[in-house]
C-alpha cells in the first residue's frame, strides 16, 4: 500500500514539476517504488522481470543526471542535451531503438503489473516528451515509422501473449507521437488516456480467462461466450478497425498528418498492416470458438 502510494505521488510530482532535479528525483522515487509492487509474489521471473527493468531504468536515469549536468556547466549545448534527452525518453518508454527490454520485462510480469507497465509506468516520460523536448520532425518521424514496423512484425512471431502485447504498445507509441510533429499535444494526450482506456479491460479480461499464450485463443471456452466476445470487441478496437474506438484514434492520426504529408501518411497505414494482422488472427481465433 506504502510503495503504492509513493508510486501515484512521485508520478504526480514529475509531471507538475518544471525543475529538472525534481524531475529527476521523482522519477528515481518511482522506479523505486514499482520494484517492489512487481516483487509482489517474489517468483523467479519476476526478480528477473526486476532487475532488467531496473537496470534499463537506472542507466536512463543516469545519462539525464549526466547529461543535465553537462549542459549547466556548459559542455554540451542545448541541441544535443535534446537528442540525448529523446533517447533517454525512449529508453524509459520501451520505444525504438530501445525497445529490447520492454517485452522481456512484459512476459515476466503478471497481468495487472503489465497494466501499470503500459500505463502509468509510461505517464511521466510521455509528459516530458510532450512538453520538453523540442526535435527535428525527420527524428521524430523515422522513429514513429520504426516503431510501427518493430511492433508489427516481432508481434507478429511471437507466441506469449504479454510480448505480444508489449509490442502492440510499442505500435501505439508509434501512432502516438506523430502527434508531436503537427504540435498536437493534447491529441497525444487524449490518444494515451483512450489507449489506457482499451487496454485496461483488455488485460483484465486476459487475467481472468488464465490466458497467457497465443494458442489459447484457439482453446477458449466455448461456455465463456461473453468473456470471448468481449476479447473480440477489444482486440478489434486495438486494431484500429471500423466503428471501435481505436479507428476513430488512428483516423484523427492520419487526418493531423495530411498537413505534414500525404505519402508519411501512406506509410503509417502499410507498415501498421502488421499489427492489424496478429489483432485479426487472434480474434478469428477466438471467434471460432463462440
Amino acid at each position: 500500500m506504502l510503495m503504492t502510494m509513493i508510486l501515484m505521488v512521485s508520478t504526480l510530482m514529475a509531471i507538475s514539476s518544471s525543475n529538472w532535479f525534481f524531475i529527476w528525483l521523482s522519477m528515481e522515487l518511482n522506479m523505486l517504488s514499482f520494484i517492489p509492487i512487481m516483487l509482489n509474489n517474489n517468483t523467479m521471473m519476476e526478480m528477473e522481470g526486476s532487475i532488467k527493468y531496473f537496470l534499463t531504468q537506472s542507466v536512463a536515469s543516469s545519462c539525464m543526471l549526466m547529461s543535465s549536468m553537462m549542459m549547466w556547466s556548459m559542455m554540451f549545448n542545448y541541441k544535443n542535451f535534446n537528442l540525448l534527452l529523446m533517447f533517454i525518453i525512449f529508453m524509459k518508454l520501451g520505444t525504438f531503438p530501445c525497445h529490447f527490454w520492454f517485452p522481456h520485462v512484459m512476459s515476466s510480469c503478471k497481468w495487472y503489473m503489465c497494466i501499470l507497465l503500459t500505463t502509468w509506468q509510461k505517464l511521466i516520460p510521455i509528459f516530458l516528451f510532450i512538453f520538453i523536448i523540442n526535435i527535428n520532425n525527420t527524428i521524430i518521424l523515422v522513429s514513429c515509422i520504426l516503431n510501427m514496423f518493430i511492433g508489427g512484425l516481432f508481434g507478429m512471431s511471437s507466441n506469449n501473449l504479454k510480448s505480444i502485447m508489449a509490442y502492440s504498445s510499442i505500435a501505439h507509441m508509434g501512432w502516438m507521437m506523430t502527434m508531436k510533429m503537427v504540435s498536437m499535444n493534447l491529441l497525444m494526450l487524449l490518444y494515451f488516456a483512450i489507449y489506457t482506456f482499451m487496454v485496461i479491460p483488455m488485460f483484465i479480461t486476459l487475467k481472468k480467462l488464465n490466458m497467457n499464450l497465443y494458442k489459447n485463443f484457439m482453446l477458449m471456452n466455448k461456455n465463456s461466450f461473453m468473456n470471448t466476445l468481449l476479447v473480440v470487441i477489444m482486440l478489434m478496437s486495438m486494431a484500429g478497425l471500423p466503428p471501435f474506438t481505436g479507428f476513430f484514434l488512428k483516423l484523427m492520426v492520419m487526418y493531423n498528418m495530411l498537413e505534414i504529408s500525404l505519402y508519411f501518411m501512406m506509410m503509417l497505414v502499410i507498415v501498421s498492416i502488421m499489427s492489424l494482422y496478429f489483432y485479426l488472427n487472434m480474434s478469428y481465433n477466438s471467434l471460432l470458438n463462440i
